[in-house]
């Protein structure tokens, strides 16, 4: 049960990384908003959130199959 808890806290902070990060390219693809420091910006925020919020459960490698290798 513990492997299932690690893997789907992994999938979670996977599935942030990529709904925020690339909707903010996105964003700055279609609009000019964002600018590269914004994309990369979003992008640091997310990976700080998720190792802050994921590294007790899994170890926050923000991606399953390295957890899994691990």
């Amino acid at each position: 049960m513990p492997e299932a808890r690690a893997l789907g806290a992994e999938a979670l902070g996977t599935f942030a990384l990529v709904f925020f990060g690339a909707g903010a390219a996105v964003v700055q693809a279609q609009t000019g908003a964002l600018g590269h420091l914004g994309v990369a910006a979003v992008f640091g925020l997310v990976v700080t959130a998720v190792l802050a919020a994921l590294s007790p459960i899994s170890g926050a490698h923000i991606n399953p199959a390295a957890t899994v290798a691990l």
